[in-house]
């Protein structure tokens, strides 16, 4: 059973993942893994989670494997507001979710013990 972050932090220092853009920025992606609807949405690094899920894990997983305790989930920008620029505001729920699996399913390849943070 995972311990509770606040007793956690009192026994060491507890690592957090990086940026999520940048990593997958230096990362091979396909360019279909940009298109939703037929439309591209290149940048909207959010619709990943849907259409290129393995790519949003491997970011996960090295972060994991470097020493992350906390991961966050790949939804920085999964709110309406913030995905009308891409015409995929009513997305934003499944796009959050995906992000929310494809963490945990990274979590429980590489490191139980680490927690997701949205």
């Amino acid at each position: 059973m995972k311990k509770d972050i606040r007793e956690l932090v009192k026994e060491r220092i507890v690592i957090l993942d990086g940026a999520m853009g940048t990593q997958l920025q230096l990362l091979e992606i396909p360019e279909e893994a940009w298109l939703y609807n037929g439309e591209e949405k290149e940048g909207c690094n959010e619709l990943l989670s849907i259409t290129a899920p393995e790519v949003v894990k491997t970011v996960h997983r090295n972060y994991l494997k470097a020493g992350a305790d906390m991961i966050k989930t790949n939804s920085f920008g999964s709110f309406p507001w913030v995905l009308e620029e891409y015409g995929m505001a009513d997305q934003s729920y499944n796009l959050s979710k995906a992000s929310a699996i494809n963490v945990a399913e990274a979590i429980s390849e590489v490191n139980p013990d680490a927690y997701v943070l949205g």
